[in-house]
């Protein structure tokens, strides 16, 4: 639809895309990386965050944890998210230790958001929050969300597997 309106021409990009897409798919399914992953959030309640460009993903990532583990996970857009939320994640916070905070990152193509992120994940690292970080590689945020989906969804599938999350 939005192709034949003439907005953009994201069907031929997805289309190009697909066989790379699936590549990566298949490089995961062998990999331990999802396992890791999932072992990094298990238990816990994962806040899933990225940048705009990756905004499917992250959201992905939230409804495939609450869908296949019945657990609770969170999303949200960085640097955007809520102020006092953050706040209250750069205290020690000792009522809220299940916390797990993902971040989905890769090159923006902006110096100044790569920068905020970077410091905004050593600030909760400095502050004693554990922060899982996934770098999604390539410079199409098509690809970039796309993979970083279906990276959510094996996570998902390796949580349900280790008996979800809180």
């Amino acid at each position: 639809i939005v192709q034949r309106a003439g907005v953009c021409n994201v069907a031929d990009r997805l289309r190009d895309e697909i066989p790379s897409m699936i590549s990566y798919r298949d490089s995961m399914i062998d990999s331990p990386y999802p396992r890791e992953l999932a072992s990094g959030i298990s238990g816990n309640v994962p806040a899933v965050y990225g940048t705009t460009d990756l905004r499917a993903a992250f959201r992905r990532w939230k409804m495939a944890i609450n869908e296949d583990t019945a657990g609770r996970a969170f999303y949200g857009e960085l640097p955007e998210f809520d102020h006092n939320e953050r706040v209250g994640w750069f205290d020690s916070n000792p009522h809220a230790p299940e916390l797990r905070v993902v971040v989905l990152k890769g090159r923006t193509g902006s110096d100044l958001l790569d920068f905020i992120v970077d410091n905004m994940v050593d600030i909760l690292r400095c502050e004693g929050r554990p922060v899982l970080t996934v770098e999604m590689d390539g410079n199409d945020p098509l690809f970039k969300a796309s993979c970083a989906a279906i990276l959510g969804e094996m996570v998902s599938s390796a949580l349900r597997m280790r008996g979800g999350v809180l």
